[in-house]
């Protein structure tokens, strides 16, 4: 079982299995986008597996949790928070001289940030896309600063 210093909340379960799982996508970054349409736009998934696999991350016995280690010595934790009738996903970050992890960001129907600057996304640099593409929903900003022009 993966231990959050400080967060002393549910079951929680080493979720690193569900990276390889291709459904794991649609239903980790749905909440970026609006609409069936749009999920299926982007991913293009079979959404009654999906729907099921989001069943399982979303039971309340069991909390996955995905840690991604930074560059600058930080962890960052995506945490399936599985309270009944409170369901979210907790980015929390912690340094191994802090006493406990510090909230991050909070996805459970509505964003709750500060979120993740694009350089402090881009410090798992040379980790495998699979972990980068956990910490996107915990992006501060969707204005990538390379980006130039009004967004469309």
């Amino acid at each position: 079982m993966p231990l959050i210093p400080g967060y002393e909340y549910g079951p929680l379960a080493d979720g690193h299995a569900y990276l390889d799982d291709p459904l794991f996508w649609p239903v980790h970054l749905g909440s970026c986008l609006r609409g069936e349409a749009a999920e299926e736009a982007a991913f293009g998934a079979d959404w009654d597996a999906a729907m099921e696999l989001y069943r399982t991350l979303s039971a309340d016995h069991e909390w996955p949790v995905f840690s991604v280690p930074l560059r600058s010595g930080h962890i960052l934790y995506v945490v399936y928070r599985n309270l009944d009738g409170e369901w979210g996903v907790d980015y929390l970050v912690h340094h191994p001289s802090w006493p406990s992890a510090e909230t991050l960001a909070v996805d459970d129907g509505h964003f709750m940030g500060p979120g993740m600057a694009w350089h402090e996304l881009a410090g798992v640099a040379g980790q495998s896309v699979s972990r980068h593409r956990c910490r996107c929903p915990a992006a501060a900003s969707l204005s990538h600063p390379r980006r130039r022009g009004p967004a469309r």
